[in-house]
């Protein structure tokens, strides 16, 4: 016999009836299931003593009987509508410093309250809101109190609807024109959820059903949003849908990432690379810092190219290597991209995979597509 195994039947030997009849069996001498162990140390339900009867014939003493459980209300953050015209005192939330926080219907989950549903089914109507671009773990802002809405496009397709938030000063929906909207911190843009992802993530179910109940969506286009190509840019991820939006780019990225719309329902990804960045040595850098909004731009004459205007500086540029030849020129607002001392420029005649896709745009405008536009 090991030592280990001398001690445990040391143990066992030591300890009186008594003992083994509390801890380890019951008073039948069976042991315990670990449904009857959860029974006795739930803490969601309390054990209420009623009409005292034996637990079996001849048995000396007697154990309360569990009381069923209550129906399980869900008090959380709610919505009732995610259309801004029939917005209520209720639909009001506060996300501040909160990770992943979770929302449900108001409609739904009291339905389900009524008819004391449990809590596991209860927990599946919840909704969980991210604000890393990409499910990241992190903290929504401080005061981060408002109202959930769908923003309906109002141009080209209505396949880019989408959930925004609302921030506003208190629940009076009179608060709701007068506030602004959640920001993504890494480029300026709108906090959203976009309704292709709405329309496939099972945890965003709760949401189709409402958006599809008040008629903001029709299921044609519900349908047709299940339909897209299965990898789509994530909820931070630009959209322009004319070559005169514009797109935030940071001077100090590699590269930059973002999808066009030709057409009504085609959306193609594009990926910029070295916009910024200087690639002449093996090692490539970016000689700036900051970040602007720019906007493709025609060129003069009828070469079918685009040049890249700066519209509007977000964080001023500065120049983070000391000796840089100007090879790239200092980002200025209002002014071209000037590369080896000329704008930069992209032709439709020009091949690569990463950008086929704005190619493609410019040539389906110039051809009389954006005529279509409303």
């Amino acid at each position: 016999m090991t030592r280990g195994s001398f001690g445990l039947h040391h143990f066992r030997r030591s300890m009186p009836p008594s003992w083994w009849m509390s801890h380890g069996r019951n008073r039948l001498g069976e042991r315990r299931s670990s449904s009857v162990w959860q029974q006795e140390h739930s803490y969601t339900g309390a054990v209420t003593p009623v009409d005292p009867a034996p637990v079996l014939q001849g048995a000396s003493s007697t154990k309360p009987r569990l009381k069923p459980q209550a129906p399980w209300t869900w008090y959380g953050r709610q919505f009732g509508t995610f259309d801004p015209h029939r917005l209520d005192p209720r639909d009001f939330m506060d996300l501040s410093t909160i990770m992943a926080p979770c929302v449900s219907d108001r409609t739904r989950v009291s339905a389900l309250n009524r008819v004391g549903m449990h809590r596991t089914f209860l927990s599946s109507e919840r909704t969980q809101l991210y604000f890393g671009s990409t499910h990241k773990s992190v903290l929504f802002p401080p005061d981060t109190r408002g109202f959930l809405y769908y923003h309906s496009p109002t141009d080209w397709s209505p396949l880019l609807g989408e959930i925004r938030f609302r921030l506003a000063q208190g629940s009076d929906v009179v608060n709701f024109a007068l506030g602004k909207d959640l920001l993504w911190p890494q480029n300026g843009l709108p906090w959203r959820i976009m309704l292709f992802h709405i329309a496939r993530a099972e945890n965003y179910r709760p949401f189709r059903e409402v958006l599809l109940r008040d008629t903001l969506v029709t299921p044609d286009v519900m349908d047709k949003c299940t339909r897209w190509p299965a990898r789509m840019p994530h909820d931070a991820c630009q959209i322009i849908q004319s070559l005169d939006d514009l797109i935030y780019f940071d001077f100090s990225a590699l590269n930059t990432a973002f999808c066009v719309l030709i057409g009504k329902d085609d959306l193609r990804r594009v990926m910029t690379r070295s916009l910024f960045c200087d690639f002449r040595s093996d090692v490539r850098t970016t000689p700036y810092i900051g970040s602007a909004f720019c906007r493709f731009e025609r060129t003069a004459d009828q070469s079918l190219g685009l040049h890249l205007r700066v519209v509007k500086i977000r964080e001023p540029a500065k120049l983070k290597l000391p000796d840089y030849d100007g090879y790239i020129s200092m980002p200025v607002e209002g002014e071209l991209l000037v590369r080896g001392g000329k704008p930069w420029t992209i032709y439709s005649k020009t091949r690569s995979v990463y950008i086929d896709a704005l190619r493609d745009k410019l040539k389906w405008e110039t051809e009389g597509g954006a005529k279509d536009r409303p």
